[in-house]
C-alpha cells in the first residue's frame, strides 16, 4: 500500500501504486500521468493565468515531483484516489504545480518533494538536484537559528500581505545598502537585513517572499502577529540597543 515507483522525464509526473486489498488479498496496481484539473483550476485562482506558464529561470529545465515516502497503513482506496486526482488533462510541470500538487498527496498522507530535472535530448532525464529553498526563519530573541524549506502558496493573499507588512514595518536593527536577487526565482530585488519586535528577530527579506510567494514562516510567528493586530510596537531605544548587542549588531 505505497508509491512504489514514479518518473520525472519529460518534465511529467508519473505515478504507480500497488498493494494489497485487505478484503481480498489480492495485489492491485494503478499509473497514470499528469496534472489534475482540479491542481490547474486552483493554480490559476491563486495566481491568474500566469500560474500556468513556465516558471524556471532557465527555460528546459523543468521542475518535478518525486515521492519520496508513503505513510504506512494508509488504506489502499485512499492512495488510489489520491493518485487518481493527478490523471485528467496532464501537462509540462511547473514549480507552482508541483509544489500545489505535493500539498495534495500530502492531505493524503504522501510525502513528497519537488526537484529539478534536466532532460536529455532523448527526453530522458540525465541529473536531478533538489530544489528546495531554505532560510533561516523568524525566532523568538535567544532562541538558536534554524532553517526551514519556503512552500509557495502555504498562506492566502489576505494573510501574506497581512504579514508582509508586520515583517517590514517593525524596527530595523540592520539593513543592507543595496538589493540581492531572490532565492526561489531569481525575479526579485531583496533587501537583506535585521529586524525585531521586541521579542522576535528576523531577516527583513521575508517580508518580500512571504509577499511575493505566500511562504509561511512559521505558525507560531503567524500567531504573535495576528496576536498583534499585525502592528508592531513602538520600541524604545533602550530595548533597541538591548536587543542589538544581544544579536552582536553593532551601534
Amino acid at each position: 500500500m505505497s508509491v512504489v515507483s514514479e518518473t520525472v522525464h519529460a518534465g511529467t509526473f508519473g505515478w504507480a501504486i500497488e498493494g494489497s486489498c485487505s478484503e481480498c488479498e489480492h495485489i492491485r496496481h494503478a499509473s497514470g500521468e499528469g496534472i489534475s484539473t482540479e491542481v490547474r483550476a486552483a493554480i490559476i485562482a491563486d495566481n491568474g493565468s500566469s500560474g500556468l506558464r513556465i516558471v524556471d529561470p532557465d527555460p528546459p529545465v523543468g521542475a518535478m515531483m518525486r515521492v519520496i515516502r508513503s505513510r504506512e497503513s494508509l488504506p489502499l482506496h485512499e492512495l488510489r484516489d489520491a493518485a487518481g486526482d493527478l490523471v485528467a488533462n496532464g501537462r509540462l510541470g511547473t514549480l507552482a504545480e508541483m509544489s500545489l500538487l505535493r500539498e495534495r498527496l500530502e492531505d493524503h498522507g504522501v510525502r513528497a518533494e519537488v526537484v529539478f530535472a534536466t532532460p536529455r535530448p532523448s527526453g530522458r532525464t540525465i541529473s536531478l538536484v533538489k530544489r528546495v529553498v531554505h532560510l533561516s526563519p523568524p525566532k523568538r530573541l535567544g532562541d538558536p537559528d534554524t532553517r526551514t524549506a519556503l512552500v509557495p502558496h502555504s498562506l492566502t493573499e489576505a494573510e501574506a500581505e497581512l504579514l508582509a507588512e508586520y515583517l517590514e514595518s517593525a524596527t530595523a536593527l540592520a539593513i543592507a545598502a543595496s538589493r540581492v536577487p531572490d532565492r526561489m526565482t531569481g525575479r526579485l530585488l531583496v533587501r537583506p537585513g535585521v529586524m525585531t519586535d521586541g521579542e522576535w528577530v528576523w531577516n527583513l527579506d521575508w517580508a518580500d517572499y512571504v509577499r511575493a510567494y505566500r511562504v509561511d514562516p512559521s505558525q507560531q510567528f503567524r500567531d504573535h502577529a495576528r496576536r498583534r493586530d499585525y502592528v508592531p510596537v513602538e520600541l524604545h531605544e533602550d530595548r533597541v540597543q538591548e536587543v542589538a548587542r544581544a544579536l552582536h549588531i553593532p551601534g
